[in-house]
């Protein structure tokens, strides 16, 4: 029943795939449900509900190109059994079974496999934080992002009791993954922040601010500031010259900073963040046409938004809002 966890700053199961993540040119995550039906795979580009996950795989036993990213989700990370190594910023570190990592995304990182052939058998997702926000973002009083906000990055070890407790959480959560239905996507959202539960209390300790300080580099710090302020303010005109002022950076500085760290542009990431929200709408707001949506979440012209959400998405908002809608 021993918990162990520590920081990583910037200074085998029966297994069933779910979904693989791929990934750009630049080191960004994204989904190629297509491809990956191609390659014999079964690739999960979830409509419903709301696309939790961005990406996702349980207990996931075949080897890949070790690819050291940075991105502007939440990540849970679970090595299961084999041998493997992973790293962390700067910091290289031997897994163990049981081993629980969760990520802000912000510092590069990624799995670096061992000996040819040995298995390394893990699972992985990353969801935005803003999801939490589908029920409520604080759940019993709970800030079930404050472990990921305030930790940055944070490993725990989990033994006995503990670690039979998390792969439980984690078979249940599979088991809803991807289901269409009303009832088995409650099941998932509860499955889901079970989990979130769990880990708060393995982190609520060191949930304190002497603990936060030297959790992220100054880059990391900045950005995050940066997204903080989106989230407020993505629904508006926000402009790259807005933000200048907001920091007192240059633009150039500010651009090539947060593209280090996120793997993304700000205009891009306003884009996605934007065409997030609208996904929530179409489900949660039946009433509202693609038109409304357009402008409340922060587009100015619908045509830019259908473009965008095409590209994001795989098809047009109008679609998409007929086929979520079609659920409920």
């Amino acid at each position: 029943m021993r918990t162990e966890g520590f920081y990583v700053t910037n200074s085998p199961p029966e297994c069933t795939q779910k979904s693989l993540a791929k990934l750009d040119k630049n080191g960004s995550c994204y989904n190629d449900s297509e491809r990956l039906l191609g390659e014999g795979m079964m690739g999960i580009k979830m409509l419903f509900p709301y696309s939790i996950c961005d990406e996702y795989y349980y207990c996931f036993n075949m080897r890949s190109k070790t690819v050291y990213h940075s991105h502007p989700l939440a990540e849970i990370y679970y090595f299961h059994s084999g041998t493997g190594e992973y790293i962390l910023g700067d910091t290289l570190f031997q897994l163990k079974q049981g081993d629980l990592i969760i990520m802000d995304g912000l510092t590069r990182h990624g799995p670096k496999f061992n000996a040819q052939g040995a298995p390394f058998v893990r699972t992985m997702f990353q969801f935005e934080p803003y999801a939490l926000r589908l029920a409520e973002q604080h759940v019993f009083g709970i800030d079930l992002l404050q472990p990921f906000e305030q930790l940055g990055n944070y490993i725990i070890h989990l033994h006995g009791d503990s670690k039979e407790e998390f792969e439980q959480m984690l078979s249940r959560f599979n088991r809803f993954y991807g289901k269409q239905d009303p009832v088995n996507c409650g099941r998932f959202l509860m499955a889901f922040y079970d989990m979130l539960l769990f880990i708060y209390e393995k982190c609520k300790h060191k949930l304190t601010g002497l603990y936060a300080s030297g959790a992220r580099s100054e880059k990391e710090r900045i950005v995050r500031q940066v997204i903080q302020f989106i989230e407020h303010r993505y629904m508006d005109d926000l402009t790259l010259d807005e933000l200048v002022k907001q920091f007192h950076l240059s633009k150039q500085y500010l651009s090539k900073l947060f593209r280090e760290v996120t793997g993304m542009t700000i205009m891009d990431y306003i884009y996605r963040r934007r065409i997030n929200q609208a996904k929530i709408l179409f489900y949660m707001a039946k009433e509202k046409a693609v038109t409304d949506v357009c402008f409340q979440v922060g587009f100015k012209d619908v045509s830019h938004f259908s473009r965008k959400f095409k590209l994001q998405e795989g098809l047009p908002p109008e679609q998409y809002r007929k086929t979520v809608q079609g659920h409920v």
